[in-house]
């Protein structure tokens, strides 16, 4: 009995005697005993962090709350805590003390770390909030103070490995500190060079991303780290930052890559550029060690000091004195401020996500004052803040500040206006909304799904079944309208200066610019969008072309401050189709039917990497340690005011939350989801460091559930390739997770982690021992039949069958290979072409025959695909000479399978 309350309530006795180092460290009482809980300020690494003052001193601290389980692996605390205890120096974070307390009621048992509280905020969090570099003294001072305590962790025998602007700190004096040592690692006499791949991807040395190969790393890798953040803080980011982790992690690893440098080489002084060629050199032997580089001119300057910080923490509170952007959830996460000594100003609190991003209207335009929909009545609305104030109630057991309300009904409206970034076509058959609309300014929709404005052919049943993001029972409600009338464009406003002229718009060639006057119906079909039935007073269509393409993109959103990484669309039952926006921000979401004054609300304030909407459920990919999360888009935006849930307690007491937590999905690292066309199971695989987990699609319980987990520990990293594949047969997916040259280009092998199985051994398919496998950098793997695989690298796409590993065969017209004359980033498949995204724009080419089909070129602006908004590819777009400013979001449409 007493071996069974020992494990169930785990107490500080066992945390002891199985770490008996913690004693010199560890005090067994209470730390309120000795500090005042001021308020709190974050989460760490690995829990809350409070603001406190010591009750004898009047010191101030951070405290660092470590809920610790059974099954714990308290190894990267300690390290943290052994790290700190050794490390008494300036330019580091003090070690205060620590402490170890239970909870018995609760079976709940806390690790407390004291720390010096640095209230300046980390570099990151000025120039997020400023946005403007850092000036070139500034740097060399900021860098000199880290290199100066790197001096002081390289000879006590440690390396950071995690060197970045959100881990140097800043004091209110300008003091420079090194902080969050939870992954440094400690250099032995017998391994002077560590073998774990650990860090953050975009600061990470080329050794340390290729640690399997080259063998392991020494301190050097912080050298590497200091001259990225160096970059980071001149560019306000680190280079590749534009790309995905894995794909940059991937890069450097080849043979191919180069020291990154500064963009702008006449902007930065000759010094600064010699000491970023000095710190980032390929060969970890030829870089200098940290006491070395303190000799280098850059940072010998004597001038150097800490009024250059301190003028730099002026600008960042002056910014957050202008920062208008705190929201309910900002409300709902404010501490009631106590009381401080006036010794000690208080700290502005750091810039949050706005709860609330408008589009930017486009310049040179105006539109006509907007017509007022009748607003409804209290008892049967809600207001669109407090959709993300029952979610955030659901997640941390707050209670919502006002009931929700429902919004506002869509009455027929006149149309909004037409962007000219798509094919030339009549005024009167030009899209609507959704086909391309100013970001602000313009009438509202009319009432019935954008989608539905401009489609074409009706949608079979099959079809809307087969879409994997997107609630396909939801549109059914929804009613079409009548056609819209067109949108007159108005000249800019009076009595302003002009705006400078926007860049021109896309360039179309192929098929698209080729295409006759005639009246085009073309299609934005994403799942969950109603056909609506031919207008009969209109003549129908002549014939078109088997690959229907050619009405180009369209402008949803201007001028989006997010770093977006992800987008999923859905439409509610009231046939209102909305738009999920994942960014490192959080997670937003807009409507499709409010394009005339578009407006980003906030849902979640926690990065967000990955997004998949199913039968109304959305999955998102969340967190600082990403997991998986399910949210009920039905409770979340309810219908009407009776659906709603009203209170804590409800949402407590409710068989399925609103939001929730994935179990057993923490540390994700990809995911990937699938139909089985054979048993209509939809499943989601998730990638953790050891293991591949397989959840199953329950409908009672709408919402993925665990249905096998199988380790895996020869999973490759960096994981480029995580794609779940579908054989005939076999009751479980494949798992893809790489492609291998065969004897030619023309033959491939896969290789293959086969879920049916309980080895969890990955294999290569199909078997060829006289193969090169050479490793193929390729950019997706798309799973066109139960017996064809799409393989697109970098200009070419290639249709490979998956039992033979050939590429196929030419049949009549129909081509197995397509070749682009650019490197190709993201693919959409359809059924007899393929829609390719690139740098400039995207290109279409057809199967039959291989022509181009459509091509949107614009080299004034620079994209990057960043998702599906059900079947529509939604991409971003920036000015080529100003690739740091603020994105627009462009939704492409008009194309469809013949």
């Amino acid at each position: 009995r007493h071996a069974m309350n020992a494990q169930k309530i785990f107490p500080r006795e066992l945390i002891l005697q199985k770490h008996p180092q913690l004693h010199k460290i560890i005090n067994g009482n209470d730390p309120w005993e000795f500090y005042e809980n001021i308020k709190e300020i974050g989460s760490g690494t690995y829990g809350h962090v409070y603001k406190a003052k010591h009750k004898a001193t009047g010191t101030y601290a951070a405290l660092k709350c470590v809920k610790i389980e059974p099954t714990d692996d308290l190894k990267a605390i300690l390290t943290e805590l052994f790290v700190l205890k050794d490390c008494h120096h300036a330019n580091i974070v003090e070690f205060f003390g620590a402490f170890i307390t239970e909870n018995r009621l609760l079976n709940q048992t806390n690790l407390w770390i004291a720390m010096e509280y640095c209230g300046g905020k980390s570099l990151q969090d000025i120039y997020t909030t400023t946005r403007r570099p850092f000036e070139e003294p500034t740097i060399a001072f900021v860098m000199r103070e880290t290199v100066r305590g790197l001096v002081h962790m390289h000879a006590k025998q440690q390396i950071h490995r995690d060197i970045k602007g959100a881990n140097i700190l800043l004091t209110r004096d300008g003091s420079v500190k090194l902080a969050d040592f939870g992954i440094s690692a400690q250099i032995t006499a017998t391994l002077g060079k560590r073998m774990s791949f650990i860090g953050t991807p975009y600061w990470m040395a080329p050794e340390v991303a290729d640690v399997r190969r080259k063998g392991g790393y020494d301190e050097r890798c912080d050298i590497w780290a200091v001259g990225i953040t160096a970059i980071e803080l001149a560019e306000l980011e680190p280079p590749m930052f534009s790309l995905h982790p894995m794909k940059a992690l991937q890069l450097m690893t080849t043979s191919r890559y180069r020291p990154p440098k500064l963009r702008d080489k006449a902007m930065w002084g000759g010094v600064f550029h010699d000491f970023l060629k000095t710190s980032l050199r390929l060969n970890p032997k030829s870089r200098p060690a940290a006491h070395d580089l303190l000799q280098h001119q850059f940072l010998a300057n004597p001038a150097l000091g800490k009024h250059l910080t301190v003028t730099l923490l002026r600008q960042f509170h002056d910014e957050c004195r202008r920062y208008q952007g705190r929201g309910l959830l900002d409300e709902l996460l404010a501490v009631a401020p106590d009381e401080e000594d006036e010794e000690e100003a208080p700290a502005p609190n750091p810039p949050l996500p706005p709860s609330r991003i408008p589009s930017r209207k486009p310049a040179g335009e105006k539109t006509p004052p907007l017509p007022q929909a009748p607003r409804p009545a209290a008892s049967g609305g809600y207001d669109d803040d407090e959709v993300y104030g029952q979610l955030w109630a659901a997640c941390s057991g707050r209670e919502p500040v006002k009931p929700p309300q429902p919004p506002p009904s869509r009455q027929p409206q006149q149309q909004p206006q037409q962007l000219d970034e798509g094919l030339p076509t009549p005024t009167s058959e030009r899209p609507p909304a959704a086909a391309g609309v100013s970001s602000a300014g313009a009438p509202a929709k009319p009432k019935r799904p954008v989608s539905a404005e401009i489609l074409g052919p009706t949608r079979t049943d099959d079809q809307q079944a087969a879409d994997s993001s997107g609630d396909s029972l939801a549109a059914e409600t929804a009613d079409p309208g009548p056609p819209p009338t067109p949108p007159q464009r108005t000249s800019s406003h009076a009595g302003r200066n002009p705006p400078p002229a926007r860049p021109p718009p896309p360039r179309l060639n192929g098929a698209g610019a080729a295409a006759d006057k005639r009246p085009r119906p073309v299609s934005i079909a994403g799942p969950g969008a109603d056909a609506p039935a031919a207008d009969s007073a209109e003549t129908p269509p002549a014939p078109r072309p088997a690959t229907k393409m050619g009405a180009g993109m369209s402008q949803i959103f201007e001028d989006s401050p997010l770093k977006i990484n992800a987008v999923a669309k859905w439409t509610n039952p009231a046939g209102c189709d909305l738009v999920f926006v994942g960014a490192n921000e959080g997670l937003y979401y807009m409507s499709l039917d409010q394009l005339h004054d578009p407006t980003m609300v906030l849902l979640v304030r926690q990065r967000c990497l990955w997004l998949f909407v199913y039968r109304g459920i959305l999955v998102s990919l969340s967190g600082r340690h990403p997991q998986l999360y399910r949210h009920d888009l039905a409770q979340l935006f309810p219908a009407d005011a009776k659906s709603k849930l009203k209170g804590r307690v409800a949402m407590r007491l409710a068989n399925n939350p609103p939001s929730a937590k994935i179990p057993r999905t923490k540390g994700c690292m990809r995911v990937s989801a699938a139909k089985h066309p054979e048993t209509a199971e939809r499943w989601l695989a998730c990638a953790l460091p050891q293991s591949v987990l397989l959840l199953q699609w329950d409908n009672a319980r709408r919402t993925f559930l665990e249905f096998k987990s199988l380790p895996c520990p020869d999973l490759p990293q960096p994981l480029l390739t995580f794609e779940l594949l579908i054989r005939s047969g076999f009751k479980l997916p494949f798992v893809c997770v790489g492609v291998l040259r065969g004897r030619s280009d023309a033959c491939v092998r896969f290789r293959l982690l086969d879920l049916n199985k309980l080895d969890g051994q990955i294999e290569l398919s199909p078997n060829d021992e006289t193969a090169l496998d050479e490793e193929v950098e390729v950019t997706s793997v798309t799973q066109l039949d139960l017996n064809h695989v799409l393989v697109c690298y970098r200009n070419m796409a290639r249709v490979f069958h998956m039992d033979t590993g050939l590429v196929r065969s030419r049949t009549g017209n129909r081509l197995g290979t397509l070749s682009f004359e650019f490197t190709i980033e993201s693919v959409q498949c359809l059924d007899d072409s393929l829609l390719c995204f690139y740098k400039h724009g995207f290109q279409a080419k057809s199967f039959l025959g291989g022509e181009v089909v459509q091509d949107v070129e614009d080299r004034a602006h620079v994209y990057r695909f960043v998702g599906f908004a059900g079947q529509n590819p939604v991409m971003e777009r920036r000015p080529a000479d100003d690739p740091m400013a603020s994105c627009d979001l462009m939704l492409i449409i008009g194309h469809v399978s013949a």
